[in-house]
């Protein structure tokens, strides 16, 4: 906007085209397009955030401002790969969860190999019984002649039973022995087979563990020169966008040089800005694959813990962050 009005004036006085504040105003229109653009998304980029770190039920959930306060923090080495590697492949949940497979496989073989041994049984039981009631006394031929009568109560019935008056005794010998392709050797089979097959999953999934972390690790790299190239093109396209101001205050350059230094600067900006995200990005990755594996459709996670820094609402400060250049 400022070089649209020194155009202005310099075309009413005579010293540019009308061609150079026509082309002025047109990259005015299309920044100012992409400033509403950039203040969409930022805006669903807070209520997005905004869902993740605070609770929907406070009654300023949609009033807060949500406004980044710190840096990002600087840079540390990374520890030993190979340690990390074999740390995380002893610590993960679903590499635990997969040798706990292994484990149960291997009991199960060992259960159904138990059931192909002979099967011997030994049974013995033993019963007493007892007689209660009434019994009538007889003498003579029989039927017999009645003389008399013999009453026993409860009490003589378990006299009787505990005393081993009239004892049963038994005892059993079974021997079984399965013969042929029987049930129990086919599911001893079946159990040596999920066995393998557990124990090939671990090691599958061991090597998924140490190839995903070693890409992250890789990540981390290629982002931080990805982050330093940036910052570096941002810095040159700072000065360039200066000399060609002041070649412009100069007489010596055109608006559209002046416009296309600046939309340089910008891209430069932006392009820091996305190499800064995606190492913090990979950053965060590389910490969370060490713990668990990668997310898949329909899972999410959740934030808890954050610092809310309550803001007022400011003005539209243009596409730059403070301190990272001019606007236009």
């Amino acid at each position: 906007q400022k070089l649209a009005k020194e155009n202005e004036v310099r075309v009413r006085v005579g010293q540019a085209p009308p061609l150079d504040l026509v082309q002025v105003e047109a990259e005015v229109a299309d920044r100012r397009e992409g400033l509403i653009r950039a203040r969409a998304a930022a805006e669903d980029g807070e209520d997005r955030l905004r869902r993740l770190i605070m609770d929907p039920h406070d009654a300023s959930f949609w009033q807060v401002r949500v406004d980044p306060t710190d840096e990002p923090a600087g840079r540390d080495a990374l520890p030993d790969l190979d340690a990390i590697v074999a740390k995380a492949i002893d610590g993960r949940y679903d590499v635990a969860r997969a040798r706990n497979d292994v484990a149960n496989a291997a009991t199960s073989v060992e259960y159904f190999g138990n059931q192909k041994l002979p099967d011997v049984r030994l049974e013995t039981s033993y019963r007493g019984s007892g007689l209660g009631g009434s019994q009538l006394l007889r003498t003579g031929v029989f039927p017999g002649v009645i003389t008399g009568r013999a009453d026993s109560g409860f009490g003589d019935v378990l006299g009787q039973v505990f005393g081993r008056d009239y004892p049963t005794w038994s005892f059993g010998l079974t021997v079984s022995y399965p013969l042929g392709h029987s049930y129990e050797e086919l599911s001893a089979v079946r159990a040596g087979v999920e066995r393998r097959q557990a124990a090939a999953r671990v090691a599958s999934l061991q090597l998924d563990v140490a190839a995903a972390l070693r890409q992250a690790a890789r990540q981390i790299r290629s982002t931080a020169e990805r982050e330093d190239a940036a910052r570096a093109g941002a810095a040159l396209a700072a000065e360039r966008s200066r000399d060609e101001q002041r070649r412009y205050e100069a007489g010596l350059s055109t608006s559209f040089l002046v416009t296309q230094a600046q939309r340089d600067l910008l891209q430069a900006q932006v392009s820091l800005l996305q190499a800064t995200f995606d190492y913090q990005s990979s950053l965060v990755n590389f910490e969370a694959l060490q713990l668990a594996p990668p997310l898949t459709a329909g899972e999410s996670i959740a934030l808890q813990g954050s610092n809310v820094v309550p803001l007022p609402t400011p003005a539209p400060r243009g596409l730059f962050r403070p301190g990272a250049g001019t606007g236009f």
